[in-house]
């Protein structure tokens, strides 16, 4: 069923977050030649979907899908998770481009050159056209042709035009401003009172006896799901390189091809003393200058300047360092501080220097001028450098010839991890619950998919690891459903008792405590003792902040609207039900209201914009589907869905 909606969610903005910025470089949109249009002879098993005339293919679907992954190197078990969302990405983005075009928002070809030449400079190596041939050559390296390219511009464009018609249409009121203004900056303290869903859990005790009742009801209820007897060989890259020793000569060769890595540019260490500026009214403004003055004199008499910068600085970051930035480079820093700090001789003191963050007390400890860093000095990293490589380069190779003789010899597992510099991991009868606890880690749900797909004794494919390593299973023995003994489930038959009993106990208790919680005037210290309860005041916070001891502060909503000391909730909130009542609520300052008025305006109008966005596409795709002229085909894109796994 398609799903509009799906594609808002935070881990598809993940996927598609760079749509627009190289167009068709990298996104929605089939990127490999041929894949770009439907063919006459396309049916609907080959498609996904049809929006107008254009239709959406089961292969161009998938190659998009595999594209992203490569260059967003999306993790594959999130794309296994995003596919639909993907899908549904691409439909709704043609949709919407059709729709810009039929309203006159496409672009004509002299757009689509301009937008071209802005948006990919690499075409015009000074300004001039690189010429047909080399743009297509350097469309092919980016797995594209010149039509789909300029297809996919043409639809990204039609969009964005579409997009900035809505925004130029959104309207947005003083009211609107005035509310926004006070949400964003209104805040409130409250007193909280939560009991936790496991709050009696550690009080109850559980004798053998009890557990063994319990067994002794049903132990056909207490199965071992089906488990493995296996080993892993694992390589890595840092092992790898152990087989290839590196000799200077090798090194010198390295560094004399790569000099320019080395060059260090001419460096400055720095200390300094900021008095802000940033946010203050003006008689703020009139006091800081007044206090970095002072300050700047007594550094200039003699005062010990790191013990002055602990004592009046307001950059955080290097306030408890007396001051020190350690050592800077040209670019670094913002332009009047920079232009400052070259300016001075070591141990020299400048004076008051304004930037936009304020007033600035320089001192230059120590100038470093450019230098090549001599050989000797990069020995090390040139040789994590060379290994890098060189192991990078032998490890699949030395992963396949190692697969080759375990599936002559898996018997010789551990000579033959030894001889490729690897480590052997083995497990006895473990279940895909245990198999992280034979060291495999976050790593062992692949090594179980390939375990369940093996038959006794055969050696499996090789495993791509993160951080370059490359896992070989060996599947020693299978070993089917069984019924526990007591000892074997007695850990697990404890746990679910006291899971069970805690939560009766808790049911049983929190009727009196929400009723004692709720009461005039209730007393949350005394009912937290009583209870076995937590009580607190958390500093105060606003509608999109954090509650100290609660997370985020958008479950409390009615702390800005609720009467002082009248108790509310419960509030489900992560296993623990809470109560609260709201201590104070203060109002934002609305002396600084004038000032953010032009950013307000922008958020709310982009805002809006959205909203209308939104609104406009799901009316729009709901109507061209009920009218047919929008199309989706599940059983083509349950293929596209299979295809990830």
């Amino acid at each position: 069923m398609f799903d509009l909606f799906r594609r808002r969610d935070t881990a598809v903005r993940y996927l598609l977050g760079g749509v627009l910025l190289m167009i068709a470089l990298s996104m929605v949109v089939t990127l490999i030649p041929g894949f770009g249009s439907a063919t006459p002879g396309d049916d609907r098993s080959d498609t996904v979907a049809k929006i107008g005339d254009e239709k959406v293919s089961v292969r161009e679907a998938i190659a998009s899908i595999q594209n992203v992954m490569r260059r967003q190197n999306v993790p594959p078990a999130a794309v296994k998770s995003l596919v639909d969302n993907f899908i549904d990405s691409m439909i709704s983005s043609r949709v919407m481009a059709l729709q810009a075009s039929n309203l006159g928002l496409g672009l004509s070809d002299k757009d689509l050159a301009e937008t071209i030449r802005s948006r990919v400079p690499q075409l015009f190596p000074n300004g001039q056209f690189m010429g047909r041939q080399a743009y297509e050559n350097f469309l092919a390296q980016n797995g594209m042709n010149v039509a789909e390219f300029e297809s996919n511009v043409r639809r990204s464009i039609a969009v964005e035009r579409m997009g900035k018609m809505i925004e130029d249409s959104v309207v947005v009121t003083d009211n609107e401003l005035l509310a926004e203004y006070r949400a964003n900056n209104q805040k409130a303290k409250i007193e909280y009172i939560s009991l936790a869903e496991d709050a009696y859990r550690d009080s109850i005790k559980l004798t053998d006896a009890e557990l063994k009742a319990v067994y002794d009801k049903e132990p056909s209820a207490f199965q071992h799901p089906v488990r493995y007897s296996y080993s892993v060989v694992i390589l890595d890259e840092a092992r790898t390189a152990m087989l290839f020793p590196v000799n200077d000569n090798d090194l010198k060769k390295l560094y004399s091809s790569t000099q320019d890595k080395y060059r260090l540019p001419e460096r400055l260490k720095v200390r300094h003393i900021l008095i802000k500026t940033t946010e203050k009214s003006p008689a703020d403004l009139a006091k800081a200058q007044t206090l970095a003055a002072d300050v700047l004199k007594q550094v200039k008499a003699g005062g010990n300047f790191a013990e002055l910068a602990k004592k009046y600085s307001d950059d955080p970051g290097s306030k408890a360092n007396g001051g020190d930035l350690g050592f800077i480079v040209r670019g670094q820093t913002v332009k009047d501080f920079e232009a400052s700090a070259f300016s001075l001789k070591p141990n020299e003191i400048s004076n008051l220097v304004k930037t936009e963050f304020g007033y600035h007390i320089l001192q230059l400890l120590e100038r470093q001028e450019p230098r090549l860093q001599p050989f000797e000095e990069v020995r090390d990293q040139l040789k994590a450098e060379y290994n890098k490589d060189s192991a990078g380069a032998k490890l699949n190779a030395n992963a396949d010839a190692a697969r080759a003789e375990l599936i002559k010899s898996p018997s010789q597992a551990e000579a033959i991890a030894s001889k490729y510099a690897g480590i052997l991991i083995t497990a006895d009868k473990t279940d895909q619950r245990k198999l992280v606890e034979g060291g495999l880690g976050q790593n062992a749900q692949d090594v179980y998919g390939a375990l369940t797909s093996l038959k006794k004794g055969e050696v499996g494919s090789t495993i791509n690891l993160p951080n370059a390593r490359i896992a070989i299973p060996i599947l020693r023995d299978t070993h089917p459903p069984s019924v526990m003994t007591f000892e074997e489930a007695r850990e697990a038959i404890r746990q679910s008792e006291i899971t069970k009993r805690s939560t009766e106990m808790f049911n049983q208790k929190f009727t009196a405590f929400s009723l004692a919680a709720k009461a005039p005037n209730a007393d949350f210290a005394a009912l937290a003792k009583t209870y076995s309860a937590e009580t607190k005041t958390p500093a105060e916070f606003g509608r999109t902040g954090f509650i100290e001891g609660l997370g985020s502060s958008s479950a409390f909503v009615e702390a800005f609207s609720a009467p002082l000391n009248a108790v509310q909730g419960p509030v489900s909130l992560d296993r623990k039900r809470v109560f609260f009542r709201v201590k104070e609520r203060n109002e934002p300052d609305m002396g600084k209201f004038a000032s953010e008025r032009a950013g307000l305006v922008d958020k709310l109008r982009q805002k809006k914009a959205r909203e209308r966005m939104d609104l406009f596409e799901a009316g729009l795709i709901e109507e061209l589907m009920r009218k047919g002229s929008v199309k989706v085909y599940e059983d083509a894109r349950q293929k596209v869905v299979a295809a990830f796994n």
